[in-house]
């Protein structure tokens, strides 16, 4: 599961990057930068190709079921090894893609202890999506987004079964501009070649609050339990 993740790009350096992979001279909507700690219901920054350009605005994090919209818990991912097969999302994987940026998310392992994943370059992680737009009770639209998963590599999987479908800068282009209906031409599009490179390491328990957003949730921390002493055996 994916459910926190981080945008630290200074402004400059976001549209920079904007331009150079997608020719997007501006955003659609004010973005407030850096962010440490993006959790569900809040504003995400996201790529969508609307069939003759790119365009990168804000979606909110998390899908509403629009058939039991009584039901308030959002799904923040979706499995991308089947997603073709459920009904919810097989449209929306062919119709409504976008890409999720960010430069890094959080996973936690099985003793609730917080890692921070980011790439060895340091540069954007940008991750597959599928969006919607809605009318909420108030009659405005409201356009949501989930990010979608694959298994965790190798060297992952001791922290987190599951990790975020990490797209390759060929990957992003294809992914929004080529959608396709066919699950095993997507798996090997995009998940048989997807092996991205991933440094890790542990932070703060303060990234369990979404009130938190600051730069210390990316610190590395001695994990609870290490015993830095070096005169012991």
């Amino acid at each position: 599961m994916c459910g926190r993740f981080t945008l630290t790009l200074t402004k400059e350096e976001l549209l920079g990057y904007l331009k150079r992979q997608f020719d997007i001279d501006e955003l659609r909507q004010e973005y407030i930068l850096p962010k440490f700690n993006i959790a569900p219901t809040q504003n995400a920054l996201c790529v969508i190709f609307d069939g003759h350009k790119y365009r990168a605005g804000n979606l909110s994090f998390g899908l509403t079921n629009l058939l039991y919209k009584e039901n308030k818990k959002k799904l923040l991912n979706a499995r991308s090894e089947t997603i073709y097969e459920k009904h919810a999302f097989s449209l929306l994987i062919t119709k409504k893609r976008c890409l999720i940026i960010s430069d890094g998310y959080y996973e936690w392992d099985s003793n609730r202890q917080p890692y921070y994943f980011l790439t060895q370059e340091k540069e954007p992680l940008v991750y597959a999506g599928i969006y919607q737009s809605h009318k909420g009770i108030d009659g405005k639209l409201i356009h949501e987004m989930a990010i979608l998963t694959k298994e965790a590599t190798d060297d992952l999987k001791h922290i987190h079964q599951r990790m975020p479908l990490i797209l390759s800068k060929a990957q992003q282009i294809q992914y929004l501009e080529n959608p396709t209906s066919n699950q095993a031409f997507f798996n090997q599009t995009f998940l048989i070649k997807n092996e991205k490179k991933l440094d890790y390491y542990p932070v703060s328990s303060l990234v369990n609050s979404y009130f938190n957003d600051n730069p210390l949730l990316i610190e590395r921390i001695m994990p609870i339990g290490y015993d830095n002493d070096i005169t012991k055996k």
